[in-house]
């Protein structure tokens, strides 16, 4: 895995600024499996307790922004397993688009295992 150095971008720390409490992290790194070889990827992971309160809605925004005014490509993924709906409408709500000819079986998961299924959703750079 390329880190920040490398890059210019990674996945970084998400605090909550009431308290500095840890929530979860968000950001990009370059996909890792086919469909979306090296094509550059948004991901997130919080702590549950943190669920349905709009951080990762805020921290999602603020990382697509950032990345269209700081790095050099058209469009960006986001994969996760078929059965995470709530990241599915996190998606939606970003202005992606589901990509169900881009949708995969991961190969870091065995055939039939639950969750080998994935979707892909898409968003183009503004204005490109």
């Amino acid at each position: 895995m390329f880190s920040q150095r490398e890059l210019g971008f990674s996945f970084w720390i998400v605090q909550r600024r009431d308290d500095g409490a840890l929530l979860g992290i968000c950001g990009f790194k370059r996909g890792t499996v086919d469909p979306i070889l090296g094509e550059m990827e948004i991901g997130w992971r919080f702590r549950e307790d943190a669920w349905g309160q709009g951080y990762a809605r805020e921290a999602a925004s603020a990382c697509l922004d950032w990345a269209w005014a700081n790095v050099n490509c058209d469009r960006i993924y986001a994969i996760t397993v078929t059965s995470n709906a709530p990241s599915w409408r996190l998606m939606q709500r970003l202005g992606m688009r589901r990509r169900e000819d881009m949708d995969f079986d991961h190969p870091n998961f065995p055939a039939g295992h639950p969750l080998a299924p994935h979707v892909t959703y898409e968003i183009e750079k503004p204005g490109g």
